[in-house]
């Protein structure tokens, strides 16, 4: 392409040069941990933290009335959804791939994915965060290539790229957001990890997923209803109290 250089795979990013290692964004820049507010640290802040078991309620008071499903119609032109709308894949390229999910999420609710196809030859992988748009208003036809830059430069959505080296497949990821507007991230029964901050939560949200680069597939698996998070916790003197759930089914 003209102004681009063509990427492994035959595809050329536009207005830009893919870099080892990193990646290329439209403009010709490559930016490691592209995200809302500008780049992040190439490492996520990880915490001390208590495990605790927990009662099967939610911080808000009660269950989920629907399971949390993908949006059906708000999608990338690249991916093809199953009809249970649990699993989705990108079909070509490395972008086009912005999914949602079909109701707002609960503050400090998982939003648990496991990923089920990974390729090769691609920078970056999952992009992951929440909006406060409701889907349902979105055109598909309206999406950009990309959560970011593209709609993390839009008000109301945050996000952030998952560092590659967790995007394995067979990798589950769980990420929320909690009271505070902080997202934090497990990767199958690690710790939990700060991803990022300045969610406004007086809105409903909901979750957005980029099935980007390497990430080919992804799957949503039903939250853990035998715990729940701390109301409180300790961030501040370097402490999170995170859930300690049973083993996962999947």
């Amino acid at each position: 392409m003209p102004g681009g250089e063509a990427m492994p795979g035959g595809e050329a990013m536009p207005g830009g040069e893919a870099m080892p290692g990193g990646e290329a964004m439209p403009g010709g820049e490559a930016m490691p941990g592209d995200s809302i507010g500008g780049s992040f640290p190439v490492t996520s802040h990880r915490c001390h933290h208590k495990q605790k078991h927990c009662p099967p309620v939610l911080s808000a008071g009660g269950l989920p009335a629907t399971p949390l499903l993908f949006h059906p119609h708000t999608k990338g032109s690249q991916i093809l959804m199953d009809l249970s709308h649990k699993a989705v894949k990108r079909q070509a390229s490395f972008c086009n791939a912005i999914t949602f999910s079909n109701r707002p999420v609960l503050i400090y609710e998982q939003v648990r994915l496991k990923i089920t196809k990974k390729q090769c030859c691609w920078s970056g992988a999952l992009r992951l965060g929440f909006t406060s748009k409701d889907p349902s208003r979105i055109h598909p036809d309206s999406l950009p290539k990309y959560a970011c830059p593209d709609l993390v430069s839009q008000s109301g959505f945050w996000a952030k790229a998952l560092p590659e080296e967790f995007a394995n497949e067979g990798n589950i990821i769980a990420f929320w957001v909690d009271k505070k507007g902080r997202v934090f991230y497990r990767i199958n029964d690690s710790a939990a990890m700060l991803f990022f901050n300045g969610v406004r939560t007086a809105d409903p949200l909901w979750a957005l997923v980029d099935v980007y680069g390497l990430t080919r597939g992804v799957q949503l698996l039903d939250e853990p209803t035998d715990c729940i998070p701390e109301e409180e916790d300790s961030f501040e003197a370097g402490v999170l109290t995170v859930l300690h759930c049973g083993p996962d089914t999947v």
